[in-house]
């Protein structure tokens, strides 16, 4: 039942947002990657409130994402797999040159989150895993330590 929330900056209505998330059912990991996209992406303009997602190559304008799932990918439609999905969507994501950050919630290591993450200027994979509250608060720490010079934008 959650809502995409238009790109904004507004700290309240993002954490209102993510604090009324609920757990359970299944898990469509590839619906999130395309939601990630399609927030970033300038096809949507027009879709959310204000002005919009900014163009690719915008200079001076990095895209990032984050995809953050306990990594089931145990839900698909449209006779695909979920995981295939998912790949294909990091794939293409990272082609525009979005950054994708993954964070893979009490699923150690997992495979698909570790290939759809993008690599930094050292090469180092834009992955964490997190196994409780704990580290979960530390991995989000990290990629906003990460992302502290970018301002929040299209």
């Amino acid at each position: 039942a959650a809502e995409a929330v238009a790109l904004t900056d507004d700290k309240v209505e993002l954490r209102n947002s993510i604090d009324s998330y609920r757990d359970g059912g299944w898990t469509a990991g590839h619906i999130g990657a395309q939601w990630a996209w399609n927030i970033v992406s300038p096809s949507w303009t027009g879709i959310w409130a204000g002005d919009g997602a900014k163009a690719y190559g915008t200079k001076d304008l990095i895209k990032a994402v984050i995809f953050m799932t306990d990594g089931e990918f145990n839900t698909a439609f449209a006779n695909d797999d979920s995981v295939l999905q998912a790949k294909r969507l990091c794939d293409n994501m990272k082609a525009q040159n979005i950054v994708v950050y993954t964070v893979s919630f009490q699923s150690p290591n997992h495979p698909t989150l570790r290939y759809c993450a993008s690599t930094d200027g050292n090469g180092d994979l834009l992955y964490f895993d997190a196994a409780n509250g704990d580290q979960l608060n530390a991995a989000f720490q990290n990629i906003a330590v990460k992302l502290t010079n970018l301002r929040i934008s299209g």
